[in-house]
């Protein structure tokens, strides 16, 4: 490949023939996430694993409505070439080794020079590519949302997606926690299911719009990263392995699952979007907020986060705030406080 000429496609990285030959050859394990389901082919057992850990809970048997296919490639493990890098960015390093490569105004490739590792997909097919150089060398928070990004450009067109928040409640219903870092939604949710309530996710939780129940979220992905200061603050030991050190932060990443029997709900109806901000004192508080708030913290976030479809997170954004009320959470100084004062708004909105 010239090295002036850089992938922006699937077939780009992986001849076509190439790839379908991989895909027939190698078993899918397939995982169902709401409306979407994803048939994995990983070419060695420590990817299967690494993609799988956070996905697992989402195992399924026949395919959803939107389906796709991710061709999952570690290269050194199977003797294939290194993929190609993207000269100038050898000595870059995670979290700042992502490059966008767009055709036209769409991200059509994502690469992190770090690992040597590519992310693509193909519209017309269906199929996504999952190409790195050694997965080992893959940043650890990768694995906390594995695929999220072949999701997202998956669904592009879909009136369903993934969105930024944490989700807690329970089977009768909801809120989602939006805003930045550092505003208290991992903390919150924590020791909301600490106390008893569920969650559909940490960080990322699939959204749909459901005929009978309204806006739904569905699990998508098992983990949850936690400072050391919230560890402690609800009374939880910090999981063998390590830390996921990201740009000026260090969070232990470990399985939601793990935090209490039955705490990840696969399907969550919302009942509000709760804007969390920690305001200290010694009681929590939710008041009625403007819903361009919400859309403030909710949609340009989850573009961020998602990086390939920023203006589907947006919009996809903007039909949930619409369809959901919004509120403030004052944070107060005690987290478990701040849990009790959720599920009393919760408990005051069973249908």
């Amino acid at each position: 490949m010239n090295s002036t000429v850089l992938p922006t496609s699937v077939a780009d990285l992986v001849p076509a023939h190439r790839l379908d030959e991989f895909i027939a050859a190698t078993p899918p394990r397939l995982f169902g996430i709401g409306p979407v389901s994803i048939a994995l082919h990983a070419s060695d057992a420590r990817l299967a694993a690494l993609l799988g850990a956070a996905l697992a809970h989402a195992a399924c048997d026949t395919p959803r409505p939107c389906h796709l296919r991710v061709a999952a490639i570690d290269t050194g493990a199977i003797g294939w070439p290194r993929p190609p890098g993207v000269p100038g960015t050898e000595h870059l390093r995670p979290p700042m080794d992502e490059v966008n490569l767009r055709a036209g105004r769409l991200i059509q490739a994502i690469h992190q020079a770090g690992s040597c590792t590519w992310e693509s997909y193909d519209a017309g097919t269906r199929t996504g590519l999952l190409l790195t150089a050694d997965a080992a060398l893959v940043a650890p928070w990768e694995w906390a949302s594995p695929l999220k990004r072949h999701i997202a450009w998956a669904t592009r067109e879909e009136p369903f997606g993934l969105l930024h928040g944490a989700v807690i409640g329970d089977a009768a219903g909801g809120v989602m926690l939006a805003g930045g870092s550092g505003v208290g939604k991992s903390t919150t949710a924590a020791a909301a299911l600490q106390a008893g309530l569920s969650s559909a996710g940490d960080d990322l939780t699939l959204l749909s719009l459901d005929a009978d129940s309204g806006v739904v979220a569905h699990a998508a992905f098992d983990a949850v990263k936690l400072s050391d200061a919230t560890l402690r603050l609800i009374g939880a030991a910090p999981p063998p392995g390590g830390v996921a050190s990201g740009a000026g932060i260090a969070k232990h990443i470990l399985p939601l699952s793990t935090l209490g029997a039955g705490r990840l709900a696969p399907r969550v109806p919302l009942r509000a979007i709760l804007l969390p901000r920690l305001a200290g004192g010694p009681r929590s508080a939710i008041r009625p907020a403007v819903m361009a708030a919400a859309l403030r913290a909710l949609g340009p976030v989850s573009g961020f986060v998602m990086r390939v479809t920023p203006e589907s997170s947006f919009a996809l954004a903007a039909r949930m705030v619409r369809d959901l009320p919004c509120f403030a959470l004052d944070i107060g100084e005690d987290p478990a406080e701040a849990a009790r004062c959720i599920a009393a708004f919760l408990e005051a909105r069973r249908p």
